[in-house]
C-alpha cells in the first residue's frame, strides 16, 4: 500500500495550469471537479505541444470507469416509467398515486435519495433504534415511508433484472468495482476537489492499496485540512487569509437588483472587467436586458425556451381542457383556451397563412375578435371537428382557414394512441411541420432543430423497451380513468413535453461587435483564476442558498447518516467564493440591501467587512427604473408626442354634432346613456365593443334568462298557432307543455349545445334550477287564469327578429342638442283583449329589473299614439327564478298620471343638455367607470394625431391638437 501524497498550493497559484505542468508525464490520469477544468488542462497541454499517455477525467467521469455494467444503463423518462411500473397498490395508496405524472416528484426524490445512500455509503437498512441510541429520534411517519421506499427499490430492482437494464444506484457498489481499464496507469491525480464522498475516497484507498502513485492537491491551507479523512475543517475568513492581504476589492450596495444592474454597467464603462459570476442569473428579469453582442452569456439554452416547446404545450393544453360531450360522442374545446392559443404569438404564427409580421398581426387581431364575439354571445365551447365549425363571424377566409388549421391539428393529435402514432404524425402532410414551429431567430443562432430530432429518436425508442405494453393499460394503473383515447393521446404528449424539458439546445458562437464579457456561474469558476471579477446578486438565500428542507431526513439525521448537510453545503459555497476572491487580482462585489422589500445582503459579504473594517463600501444611487425605461423605450426616431392639458375638462370628450340631429334610442341604449354617457360614446358612436369577461363555465344568468326567454316564446308559439285569437284555460299550463317548450328550445338549437358548460353545473341547473322555474310557470299561470281566464285574447310573443317601427319621442325643440329623438322597444309578450280593448305587456326576468323599462314599454306601443288608453294598458316584470317566498309577477306602479313618459324625458333632456354643456364625460358612480378602464383618450385622438403627422409630412403648417 502506497502512502498518499499531498499537495497544498496558495490562492495567488492558477492550480489547473501548474498541475498539468508539474504532473503531466506517461501512464498519469488526471481528475478533475468540474469539466471547464478539464478542458482548460487540455488547452494546456496543447499549448505545450504534451502528448504523453494521459487519460483526464472529471469525477463522475473517472467513476463511471471504474464500475462495470453488464447490462445497459436506464436513464431519462425510461427510469421514471420503470420506476412507476415497480409500485404496487400499496405503494401507491401510501404515497397517493393515481397517476404516473403524479409519480414523477417521487421518482425525483427516490433516486436522489438512493444515490447519495450510494455516494455516502450508507446501508440500504436503517435500524430505528440507532437513531434513539444517538439521541435522535425518528418519527413514524418517517420510520414508514422509508420502509416504503425499500419495498419499491426491491420491486424495481426485481422489474430491472426481468428487462435486462440496470440503475446507477444499484452498480455503484463495491462489488462491480474493477480497475481494469486504467489499470496500466500508476500516477492519479485529484485536483482541488473540496468534497469528498465516502465513496470517493473508498475508491482513493482502493488505488493507494493497488500500489499506485496518488496525489491529492488542495488550494487552502495545510491547517485548514483534516488529511486521515480528507475534509477541510470549519473555517473563518482570517484563517484563509493568515499568509496573504485582503485582494483589491471594492463592494457596490443597491437598494435593489436593477440599480444593482445599472451599477454594474457603468463600472463595466470605466473598467475593464471580461468575467461576471452570477449565481441566479437565468431567473432574474435582468437577464433579458444582456446583449449577446456584448457578454458571452451561457452556451446552452433549455428546451422550455423555445418556440418549439411553447407550441407543443399549447397544444397539450388545448387538448387537456377538451370536454367530452357523451350524448354525442364528441369532444369540444372551450374558448378561453382557444382565445389562449389565439393570442400565442408562435402558435399563431404556426398556423398563419400569411408570412408577413404585419399581416400576421393584422390577422391574429381580426381571429381574437372573432372569438371575443363568440364569447360576448355567451358561447363557451366549439366543436373540435373543423367542419362543425359554424357559430358564425367567419366570413372572412383567412380568419376560417386560421381556425380549420388549429382544428385539424387538434383533431388528429386527439387520435394518438401510441409514441409511434405521435411521431409519425411529424412532418407529414397536415401533421406538424417541425421547420416551421422553430421561430426563425432560432434556426440562424441554435442547433434547435438537430436536437429535436436526434431528442426525438431518444424519445421513440421508448416503445423500442420492453416495458409498456399498452399505453392505455399504463395510463390506467393506479386508477386513473383513460376509457376515452383523447385522454391517452393527451398523456403522450404530455410525456413528450415531460422528456424534453430536461434537454437543451446550443447557442451558435457569433462574432461580437466587441471583446465579450463572459458570464459564468459560480459552480463553474472552482479551481479557475482570473484577472478580474465581478460577482453580482450577492444577497442572502441565493449566496449562500437559502435553507430548503431535505427530503425525509433532517438536517440531524442526515449528519449521523453521514449525509451531506445545509451547513456542510453552505461551507463548500463558502470556500468556492473566497477562493474566487483570493485567486483574482480585482474584485468587484455587487449586492443589495433593502429593508422595505426584506433583502439582506449576503453573510458572506458582511463577514468581509466585520473582519476587514478598511474594504471599500460604495453606496449606488437609489432607483433608476425612470432613466433606464426611458434610455430602453426610446424611439428609433423622433416622433411628436401629443401632450395632454391638465385641466378637468380633459376627460370629456366634446360633443360635434354626433347624433347628426337624429337620435335614435332602445331602452338598453338608453339605459346606457343616462348610465354611462362616455361609455355609451365609445360602443355606439365609436363602435368600441365592451370586451367580454373572464369566460366561466358556469351558467350565467345571461344564459339562463336566454334559455328561460326562448322557452316562454316557444310555449306561447305552440298555444297560438293558426289562431287569431284564444282563451286561456288550466289545461293550456299544463307543466308538461312547458317542459315540451323547454325540451324543443334546448334540442333543436344546436346553438345551445355549444353554450352549455358540459360540467357538473348541469347538474344544479337540471336538478335545482330548472324545478324551481317550473314551479314558478305554475305561480305564473295562476296569475294568469285569475286574470284572462274566459276571455278572447290576442296574443304577440316577441321574436329577436321582430321589431316595431321607431317612434317619436322627443322634437328638436325639447332638447339641448336640437335633435329629433326617435325611440324602439321589444318586449317579451303582449296580450290583447279584444272585447274589452285593454291591453298588458309582460316582461321576463332573471335578474334585476328597472320599472322604467316597463314605462317605456307602455309608451312605445300605446301610450305615444293613444295617450288616453292610460288606464287600458297594464305592464308587469315576470321573474321566474325567484324563490318561493317572493311573488313572480311585479305590477308596474305607475299611478296613470303619465308619469312615465314624462319621466323617461325629463330623464333623457338631463343627459343631453349635460352632453351638451360639457360633452361626453365619465359617470359620477366608480362602479359604472371601471366599464372604461382599457380605453384612454389617446386612443380616441389618434386620428387626429395621424392627420397632423401627414399635414407635417405634406409641408404643411403645425396643427395643435386640443
Amino acid at each position: 500500500m502506497k502512502e498518499i501524497a499531498y499537495r497544498f498550493y496558495s490562492f495567488r497559484e492558477p492550480i489547473v495550469p501548474l498541475a498539468v505542468q508539474e504532473y503531466a508525464r506517461n501512464k498519469t490520469v488526471f481528475v478533475f471537479p468540474t469539466g471547464i477544468n478539464k478542458h482548460q488542462a487540455i488547452q494546456t497541454l496543447q499549448r505545450f505541444w504534451s502528448f504523453d499517455d494521459l487519460q483526464i477525467f472529471t469525477m463522475d467521469e473517472f467513476k463511471e470507469h471504474l464500475f462495470y455494467r453488464a447490462q445497459p444503463l436506464i436513464k431519462e423518462e425510461k427510469r421514471t416509467i420503470a420506476f412507476y411500473l415497480s409500485l404496487d397498490d400499496e405503494a401507491r395508496r401510501f404515497f397517493k398515486i393515481n397517476s404516473y405524472f403524479q409519480s414523477i416528484e417521487l421518482a425525483q426524490n427516490f433516486f436522489a435519495l438512493w444515490e447519495e445512500f450510494n455516494e455516502e455509503r450508507v446501508a440500504e437498512t436503517i435500524d430505528p433504534d440507532f437513531f434513539e441510541r444517538n439521541g435522535i429520534e425518528l418519527v413514524n411517519w418517517q420510520k414508514e415511508t422509508f420502509q416504503q421506499l425499500q419495498r419499491i427499490r426491491a420491486n424495481y430492482r426485481i422489474l430491472l433484472d426481468e428487462h435486462g437494464f440496470q440503475d446507477q444506484i444499484f452498480f455503484s457498489d463495491p462489488r462491480f468495482y474493477d480497475l481494469a481499464d486504467l489499470d496500466a496507469y500508476n500516477r492519479f491525480i485529484f485536483v482541488n476537489q473540496f468534497y469528498y464522498t465516502r465513496l470517493e475516497k473508498w475508491i482513493i484507498d482502493q488505488l493507494s492499496r493497488a500500489e499506485k502513485e496518488v496525489h491529492i492537491l488542495y488550494q487552502i491551507l495545510p491547517s485548514l485540512v483534516d488529511i486521515e479523512q480528507l475534509e477541510v475543517k470549519p473555517f473563518s475568513l482570517p484563517d484563509l487569509l493568515s499568509d496573504q492581504p485582503l485582494p483589491d476589492l471594492q463592494i457596490i450596495r443597491s437598494l435593489d437588483s436593477f440599480s444593482m444592474l445599472v451599477s454594474f454597467l457603468q463600472l463595466l464603462k470605466r473598467e475593464s472587467i471580461q468575467t461576471v459570476v452570477d449565481v441566479d442569473f437565468c431567473n432574474k428579469p435582468y437577464a433579458y436586458y444582456l446583449s449577446a453582442q456584448s457578454f458571452k452569456l451561457r452556451t446552452t439554452q433549455r428546451f422550455l425556451q423555445t418556440s418549439l416547446y411553447r407550441i407543443f404545450d399549447l397544444l397539450h393544453t388545448l387538448l387537456r381542457q377538451a370536454i367530452h360531450d357523451a350524448t354525442k360522442n364528441r369532444w369540444l374545446l372551450p374558448l378561453d383556451v382557444v382565445l389562449q392559443a389565439v393570442l400565442a404569438d408562435d402558435l399563431f404564427r404556426y398556423f398563419a397563412i400569411r408570412t408577413g409580421a404585419q399581416e400576421i398581426a393584422a390577422l391574429q387581431e381580426r381571429c381574437s375578435h372573432t372569438v371575443l364575439r363568440w364569447i360576448d354571445a355567451e358561447y363557451r365551447l366549439i366543436d373540435i371537428r373543423p367542419e362543425k365549425l359554424n357559430l358564425g363571424g367567419l366570413e372572412d377566409q383567412d380568419v376560417r382557414s386560421w381556425f380549420d388549421a388549429l382544428l385539424v391539428t387538434v383533431d388528429r393529435l386527439s387520435r394518438i394512441s401510441s409514441i409511434t402514432a405521435l411521431v409519425d404524425l411529424i412532418d407529414k402532410k397536415e401533421g406538424l411541420d417541425i421547420h416551421a414551429m422553430i421561430h426563425p431567430a432560432d434556426l440562424d443562432s441554435t442547433d434547435l432543430l438537430d436536437s429535436f430530432y436526434r431528442m426525438l429518436s431518444d424519445f421513440a425508442a421508448i416503445e423500442a423497451f420492453p416495458l409498456v405494453q399498452s399505453w392505455t393499460d399504463f395510463w390506467s394503473l393506479g386508477g386513473a380513468p383513460t376509457t376515452q383515447s383523447l385522454q391517452t393521446a393527451m398523456n403522450i404528449l404530455r410525456l413528450f413535453l415531460e422528456y424534453m424539458k430536461a434537454k437543451q439546445i446550443h447557442l451558435f458562437e457569433k462574432q461580437p461587435f466587441e471583446t465579450p464579457v463572459r458570464l459564468t456561474d459560480l459552480l463553474d469558476t472552482r479551481n479557475m483564476s482570473y484577472s478580474s471579477v465581478a460577482l453580482l446578486n450577492l444577497v442572502e438565500g441565493s449566496l449562500p442558498h437559502g435553507r430548503k428542507s431535505p427530503y425525509l431526513f433532517t438536517d440531524p439525521q442526515r449528519k449521523l447518516l453521514n449525509l451531506k448537510t445545509f451547513e456542510e453545503v453552505k461551507q463548500r459555497e463558502k470556500y468556492y467564493f473566497f477562493r474566487l476572491l483570493f485567486s483574482s487580482a480585482r474584485v468587484y462585489l455587487f449586492t443589495c440591501a433593502n429593508q422595505e422589500q426584506n433583502i439582506e445582503m449576503s453573510s458572506f459579504v458582511e463577514e468581509i467587512l466585520l473582519d476587514f473594517p478598511k474594504a471599500k463600501l460604495n453606496q449606488a444611487p437609489g432607483h433608476c427604473f425612470g432613466v433606464v425605461h426611458a434610455g430602453i423605450s426610446k424611439p428609433a426616431f423622433p416622433r411628436h408626442r401629443y401632450r395632454p392639458p391638465q385641466e378637468p375638462d380633459f376627460f370629456y370628450l366634446p360633443y360635434r354634432d354626433d347624433f347628426s340631429r337624429e337620435l335614435y334610442l332602445s331602452y338598453t341604449r338608453f339605459d346606457a346613456l343616462k348610465t354611462n354617457a362616455f361609455a355609451y360614446y365609445l360602443r355606439y358612436m365609436c363602435g368600441i365593443q365592451k370586451l367580454p369577461k373572464t369566460l366561466e363555465m358556469d351558467y350565467s344568468s345571461r344564459l339562463i334568462g336566454n334559455i328561460v326567454h326562448d322557452a316562454m316564446n316557444e310555449y306561447w308559439q305552440s298555444l297560438s298557432a293558426n289562431k287569431n285569437q284564444l282563451q286561456l284555460e288550466s289545461t293550456d299550463f299544463d307543466e308538461k307543455k312547458w317542459n315540451q317548450a323547454l325540451q324543443a328550445v334546448m334540442s333543436e338549437r344546436a346553438d345551445y349545445d355549444l353554450k352549455l358548460p358540459h360540467n357538473y353545473t348541469n347538474i344544479y341547473f337540471q336538478q335545482i334550477l330548472l324545478p324551481l322555474i317550473a314551479e314558478n310557470f305554475s305561480r305564473f299561470a295562476s296569475f294568469m287564469l285569475k286574470k284572462w281566464r274566459g276571455r278572447s285574447l290576442m296574443v304577440f310573443p316577441e321574436k329577436k327578429w321582430e321589431t316595431g317601427p321607431d317612434k317619436l319621442l322627443m322634437t328638436p325643440e325639447q332638447n339641448d342638442l336640437f335633435c329629433q329623438v326617435w325611440i324602439h322597444g321589444r318586449a317579451d309578450l303582449r296580450l290583447h283583449d279584444a272585447e274589452e280593448r285593454t291591453f298588458q305587456i309582460l316582461d321576463y326576468k332573471t335578474g334585476k329589473s328597472d320599472s322604467l323599462q316597463l314605462d317605456w314599454y307602455e309608451w312605445y306601443y300605446y301610450l305615444l299614439d293613444c295617450s288616453d288608453w292610460m288606464n287600458r294598458v297594464e305592464s308587469a316584470f315576470v321573474n321566474l327564478t325567484e324563490s318561493e317566498e317572493k311573488p313572480i309577477v311585479f305590477i308596474n306602479p305607475r299611478s296613470g298620471t303619465g308619469e312615465g313618459v314624462m319621466v323617461i324625458r325629463r330623464h333623457l333632456q338631463k343627459v343631453l343638455k349635460k352632453i351638451a354643456d360639457t360633452g361626453f364625460g365619465p359617470p359620477p358612480q366608480i362602479s359604472h367607470a371601471k366599464e372604461n378602464v382599457e380605453i384612454s383618450r389617446a386612443d380616441l385622438l389618434t386620428p387626429q394625431i395621424r392627420q397632423q403627422a401627414e399635414a407635417r409630412s405634406a409641408g404643411g403648417d403645425h396643427v395643435e391638437c386640443h
